[in-house]
């Protein structure tokens, strides 16, 4: 569900690039719109996972097996298949003297850019992904993700009691939560500001 809502999103905005000599209609209704109306169902989606993943750690068992649950899940949840990989890769590779090529307003250039950091860090801590100076690396079978490694790392804390590692899972968890939440506010408060420019 959400690697589709990722795929959806990255290829509109791709796909507004690309077409960028054919538009027509104004720009908030043809883009700005129907892209923030996707990107608040992609960070929905990771709050609900979230939800869940919290769920499955601080549930009844033991730590260490619901990490290695929680684990598995990470891995299917955010597999790219080699098509996703090359849109997200041309999208995390455009540069702002790109986007200025066919836009020249700063806010729909701060939209686009709010929205690449937002996925850079989903990417980093949540996707399994490293994405850095043009590679995305989603296939490695060793802690995939920082997630997981992060996760396996407090599993491993033998001096650690069970109700301890849950709070710092826990921990972990919402810390990725907020900074996606506080991404999701920059994102939003650019749109805001463009559908005002609109109404203006």
């Amino acid at each position: 569900m959400l690697l589709d809502l990722l795929d959806q999103l990255v290829d509109s905005c791709l796909q507004f690039g690309r077409q960028r000599q054919e538009r027509q209609r104004p720009l908030f209704n043809d883009f700005v719109e129907p892209v923030y109306q996707l990107y608040q169902k992609v960070h929905e989606q990771y709050l609900e996972n979230f939800k869940e993943y919290r769920a499955t750690l601080t549930e009844g068992g033991a730590f260490a097996s619901k990490t290695e649950e929680l684990c598995g899940r990470l891995n299917r949840d955010y597999r790219f298949s080699p098509e996703q990989q090359a849109k997200v890769i041309p999208f995390m590779e455009l540069t702002r003297q790109q986007m200025t090529s066919y836009v020249r307003d700063d806010q729909l250039i701060g939209f686009i850019s709010d929205i690449r950091s937002y996925l850079s860090r989903a990417f980093t801590e949540v996707c399994g992904t490293q994405y850095t100076g043009g590679t995305l690396r989603v296939m490695s079978p060793v802690f995939r993700n920082s997630l997981s490694g992060l996760l396996r790392k407090i599993v491993g804390e033998s001096t650690l009691p069970e109700g301890a590692k849950q709070a710092a899972a826990a921990r972990i968890l919402d810390g990725i939560v907020n900074e996606l939440q506080q991404g999701f506010e920059a994102v939003t408060k650019r749109y805001l500001t463009l559908r005002a420019q609109t109404a203006a």
